[in-house]
This record gives structure tokens, C-alpha cells and sequence, in this order.
């Protein structure tokens, strides 16, 4: 969230009726609430901010590459599949 945005809805709020101050203030603090909740779960990668949802998804796509290439035993037992499947995923996450 950006300072501009913040002091808009200061204003928003400065020039809203009395009878609306009530409402406005709860909103104002639920706003940044959940703004201080979304920066709370973001991940930082490489400078880059994102969510868990699609770090999860990122997980998932390179899981599934792996598995539909390596058999059970390879993916569980062979280091260099894990090994594979850490630089895939680097790379997935790098392009965040």
C-alpha cells in the first residue's frame, strides 16, 4: 500500500459526515488490518514479494513434473531426483 493511498483515505474520512465517522474509522482500521495481514504472509524471494498460494502452486507443478518423469522409488530414494527437484523449483520460484 502506497503513503498516497493511505492519506486519501484519511481525507475520505476528514470529510465524511459526522454521522458516518463511526463507520469510517472501523473501516479505515479494518483496511489496515488486513493490509498489515497481507504483508504478514508474503514471501520475499529474490527482492520479489508473493503469497503462499502461489508458492504452493509452484511446489505442486514441479512435484508433478517430477512424478510424471521418475518413478516412486526414484523421486523417494535417488538424490539426484531430489536434486532435480530443487533446481526446478528455483527455477519456477526465480520467475516470480
Amino acid at each position: 500500500m502506497k503513503a498516497e493511498y493511505i492519506l486519501n483515505l484519511f481525507e475520505q474520512i476528514k470529510n465524511a459526515p459526522e454521522e458516518n465517522w463511526g463507520y469510517n474509522k472501523g473501516r479505515l482500521r479494518e483496511i489496515l488490518i488486513d493490509y498489515e495481514r497481507s504483508i504478514s504472509e508474503v514471501f520475499v524471494i529474490d527482492g520479489n514479494s508473493t503469497d503462499a498460494s502461489i508458492i504452493t502452486e509452484r511446489v505442486i507443478e514441479t512435484l508433478q513434473i517430477i512424478k510424471n518423469t521418475n518413478s516412486l522409488d526414484e523421486i523417494l530414494f535417488y538424490p539426484q531426483i531430489r536434486e532435480q527437484f530443487r533446481k526446478r523449483l528455483y527455477t519456477q520460484l526465480k520467475g516470480i
